[in-house]
């Protein structure tokens, strides 16, 4: 077997329709003959194994772990294909590799880690989850957990909400669980983050017994740990610090002398500072919950078959503007009104114009996407799927108009665009073929 590299289109003994990207570290099969090996499941959204798998591989190559990265799992299609890749790859596990079957873990994004969490109730056989921007599977019991959760999300991420509730959940239950935020949107972490997850769950390994002892590395990575909390400190980031302290304290619980770190989380609890952030923080979080359950439903007003709705007045109603001017606030209220306006513009451009769409109601579609493009009107994707429903909906000089603009902004693919039936009536128009012509030039 070929060892310290991806290696894409492994097909599933039970199931050979399902795939995956593998990882093997380096001493894999040359070791000791009985040695068996962590494991990271990986589930991205959209099937991209290689994407995700390489934010493992540097962690993996030096705490020797297998990854093996489902090239089928997918969000907004049904849960039919993730339960197919869930099937067919768990079952590798004890035909085909050498598997530590007390190390076990498995991490995924947004609707992967939806699927993580599926597994690891179906099976009860992972002993940790790195769950990025996810939230808790409708209808999935939280009781009795039994697995180490490592939770990592951006500070605008649309789940954000969703994420704390599950790291309140693990500690509600006394589980040990871990929540780091990151900035930015709705995405996977970076390698780094990838990496603290791996070091997490080694250190939570050495102190189950499932790992032997190794002074060098605990020390390592509690010093790690420690400076990155001090950073935190230098940046005047209280709340955060204290935060950390405080995981810190329960990651190295009966490894390494923690009275600096107790005494760290004593000082910034009786800190002013902190108990401010506290405050803040409270305060704007609920103005996202209140909004959320106040403004967020007037999107379902587009779904109303007995009146017609504009654009405008879903901008209003949806106090966009509002949210735009504090977007621009260097502040944590700024982060929550980004946060809000992510949220509407996954909701209407996304997840409401296809369903719109989907049942044959163009010109709400058009509603639905001009509100998200008032949100972040740099989207060509938004821009594109503007242009498909605009033209469906009979509103050439607009649906050109968006294609214009899409192209503007770096769609460059007129295969798509030949392949496109929604675009059928704009064909024979001159600025069509423009468009086409120009996507040719520039591919030569």
């Amino acid at each position: 077997m070929q060892t310290d590299q991806l290696v894409e289109g492994i097909a599933c003994a039970n199931d050979p329709s399902q795939t995956y990207t593998l990882y093997l570290p380096p001493g894999y099969g040359t070791a000791e003959p009985d040695r068996t090996w962590p494991v990271l499941l990986i589930f991205d959204p959209r099937g991209r194994s290689v994407l995700a798998a390489e934010l493992f591989v540097d962690a993996a190559k030096d705490y020797g772990w297998i990854l093996m990265s489902s090239d089928n799992t997918r969000s907004d299609t049904g849960w039919e294909p993730n339960q197919k890749a869930l099937d067919a790859m768990w079952p590798e596990l004890g035909q085909r590799y050498a598997i530590d079957q007390r190390r076990i873990y498995a991490t995924g994004f947004s609707g992967g880690a939806i699927a993580a969490y599926y597994l690891s109730r179906a099976t009860g056989g992972l002993a940790g989850i790195i769950g990025v921007g996810g939230r808790w599977p409708q209808g999935l019991s939280s009781d009795d957990l039994d697995f180490a959760h490592f939770g990592i999300v951006g500070t605008t991420d649309f789940n954000y909400h969703e994420m704390r509730e599950i790291d309140a959940m693990f500690a509600e239950q006394k589980i040990v669980h871990r929540l780091e935020v990151f900035e930015g949107p709705h995405r996977w972490m970076d390698s780094n983050l990838a990496r603290e997850g791996v070091e997490w769950l080694e250190i939570l390994a050495i102190r189950s017994g499932y790992r032997d002892r190794d002074p060098a590395v605990e020390e390592r990575l509690f010093n790690k740990d420690v400076g990155r909390a001090e950073q935190l400190e230098a940046e005047q980031r209280w709340l955060s610090a204290l935060r950390r302290y405080r995981a810190i304290r329960s990651t190295f619980h009966g490894l390494v002398d923690l009275d600096a770190v107790r005494a760290k989380i004593e000082a910034l609890q009786g800190d002013p500072r902190v108990t401010e952030a506290e405050v803040i923080e409270s305060r704007w979080d609920g103005f996202f919950v209140r909004y959320w359950t106040q403004n967020l439903p007037f999107l379902s007003l587009l779904k109303d078959r007995s009146r017609a709705v504009s654009t405008k007045e879903m901008i209003t109603r949806l106090k966009i503007r509002d949210l735009l001017k504090r977007a621009e606030k260097d502040s944590y209220e700024g982060v929550v009104a980004q946060r809000a306006l992510r949220t509407v513009f996954t909701q209407s451009g996304f997840y409401l114009s296809r369903e719109l769409a989907a049942e044959g109601r163009f010109r709400e579609a058009v509603v639905a996407l001009e509100v998200a493009l008032a949100i972040h009107d740099e989207s060509w994707r938004s821009w594109y799927d503007l242009a498909g429903n605009a033209a469906q909906a009979g509103e050439r000089k607009k649906a050109l108009g968006a294609l214009t603009r899409a192209v503007e902004l770096g769609f460059d693919d007129p295969d798509a665009m030949t392949r496109d039936s929604r675009l059928h009536s704009l064909r024979k128009t001159k600025a069509y073929r423009d468009l086409m012509d120009r996507l040719a030039v520039a591919r030569e």
